[in-house]
């Protein structure tokens, strides 16, 4: 059997197990299913629903970094343990999948948040395209990848999340923070939620809780890298529901210039 051949059957075989119980079946699943969940969001939203074609757009950006980056880390999960070449290459898929999850996450909301203030608006969109540059030309480097950079990778994956803040804060100044929230308030707490949850499954990940204090019982089910992967879809979902809100009421006139 040639060399190609060889690694195909491998591929094959570490494919079909994503339909066995291990480690990483929860790891693998809950960013497939996330994947299909967006997926259907596209779809649903392009081809079907009745909304104006700058929101379509917009939306599909950030449809379009939550499937790359949920099916990355599906593929990763799924792949890793093929060999130590195979894993460390879908690692740094893995990582620039978050990277554009991340910068994909920041389009709908600026542009509806900054809806009437499209010079701030282009602003924070490049500000965070270069520091999603930033981060993924880090990410891909041969260092980065090493175990001792575990928290540092978290931490950059935190950062570059928490630079949300700035526009955010920006936009409360200029229109009073009081008046500000009772306007657009209720979109907002979706935009706290995804930070608590993409911090927290951030430090958990980072601190490897709960595993680092019950070794081996939490090997199949419950282990820190599972739990941050239900906080990236929980934080994903919120961050479309609260930017689809702040959007609907924006095209609906509630949100005058």
């Amino acid at each position: 059997m040639s060399t190609s051949g060889h690694i195909s059957d491998q591929n094959l075989t570490r494919t079909k197990s994503i339909f066995r119980l291990h480690t990483e079946t929860c790891n693998i699943w809950s960013h497939i299913i996330g994947a299909a969940l967006f997926l259907g969001l596209l779809l649903h939203h392009v081809l079907f629903d009745d909304a104006p074609l700058l929101q379509k757009a917009t939306f599909t950006v950030y449809y379009i970094g939550a499937i790359t980056c949920l099916g990355m880390s599906a593929s990763f999960h799924t792949l890793s343990c093929h060999s130590l070449y195979i894993a460390k290459r879908w690692a740094k898929f893995d990582y620039a999948g978050i990277i554009l999850l991340t910068v994909a996450s920041f389009t709908p909301w600026l542009q509806y948040l900054y809806y009437c203030h499209t010079f701030l608006r282009d602003l924070y969109m490049c500000m965070v395209a270069l520091l999603g540059t930033f981060s993924l030309v880090i990410t891909l480097t041969e260092e980065f990848e090493k175990r001792q950079y575990r928290p540092l990778r978290a931490g950059l994956f935190i950062v570059l999340g928490l630079t949300g803040v700035i526009p955010a804060l920006h936009y409360f100044i200029m229109g009073g923070v009081a008046e500000t929230w009772l306007q657009v308030g209720h979109c907002m707490i979706f935009l706290i939620l995804v930070a608590v949850f993409y911090i927290s499954g951030g430090l958990i990940y980072a601190n490897r809780i709960p595993e680092r204090f019950f070794p081996g019982v939490f090997d199949i089910w419950g282990h820190s890298h599972q739990i941050l992967h239900i906080c990236v879809i929980i934080a994903a979902l919120s961050c479309y529901h609260g930017a689809i809100t702040l959007s609907n009421e924006r095209h609906a006139g509630l949100h005058p210039c």
